[in-house]
């Protein structure tokens, strides 16, 4: 078959998928949410229990909860009320796959 990169024509910010070309075979697979990165905002102490907002992202694309990730467990179960650490946990939808966490302060 011989292919090779150039023989595919795809825009990086609206491909959803790992695409290796490799000895002229084209695999595609989903995207490991070890691969993204999460952000939040943050929170200034107040007494009252804390929710913050979460940016997901894969490279330029910003995913949207729902759509490509689900939170599985965040500060919300853990009562994020006090100073301290808590654990977000996300699972991949869609075009992405397996789980990843972040620790926050």
């Amino acid at each position: 078959m011989n292919l090779s990169a150039s023989d595919f024509n795809y825009n990086d910010q609206n491909v959803e998928a790992n695409i290796v070309i490799e000895d002229g075979y084209l695999t595609v697979t989903k995207i490991d949410m070890s691969e993204v990165a999460i952000t939040t905002a943050d929170a200034i102490y107040n007494g009252e229990n804390q929710t913050t907002v979460l940016g997901v992202t894969w490279g330029a694309r910003t995913l949207e909860e729902g759509t490509d990730y689900e939170v599985v467990s965040d500060s919300s179960t853990q009562i994020a009320k006090n100073v301290g650490q808590y654990t977000i946990t996300l699972k991949g939808l869609g075009n992405y796959d397996e789980n990843t966490t972040k620790q926050c302060t």
